[in-house]
């Protein structure tokens, strides 16, 4: 008898830690307001030796070449995380540091390798682009 109310105890237990211990917090980096020092600090750390332009002027000849882009924090996350050291996001600005994939119309596709050989590939809108450096 013993034993039977032992189980059903541990039973609930485990309904009650997995129920409700386990939720995940849900936050929205986006609404969270970014400290541009931190941003610009940053911004000048992975950029350095690069130069920066604006969004107009970024012309085919850069595509293959590394760039950082600084541009507002998405609201939509991607199902697939970055590769290490890809992007930062520091509230509602986020730092990406990649490869720059392609250039279509009024966004920017960058991509990052992971360590397998497999690349993240994420497009940018020009509307969220505040800053763009480029490596020579």
């Amino acid at each position: 008898m013993l034993r039977k109310f032992r189980d059903i105890g541990l039973l609930l237990l485990m309904v009650l830690v997995v129920g409700l211990g386990c939720k995940g917090k849900k936050s929205n980096l986006a609404e969270t307001a970014s400290d541009p020092a931190e941003v610009a600090a940053y911004k000048k750390l992975v950029s350095a030796g690069m130069k920066d332009l604006g969004f107009a002027q970024i012309e085919q000849g850069h595509v293959g070449k590394q760039c950082v882009i600084t541009a507002s924090t998405p609201k939509k996350r991607s199902p697939t995380p970055p590769p290490r050291g890809a992007m930062r996001t520091m509230g509602d600005v986020s730092v990406y540091k990649a490869e720059l994939e392609s250039i279509a119309g009024q966004s920017l596709k960058i991509r990052a390798p992971y360590p397998g050989g497999n690349y993240w590939s994420v497009e940018i809108p020009a509307e969220s682009i505040s800053a763009v450096a480029v490596a020579p």
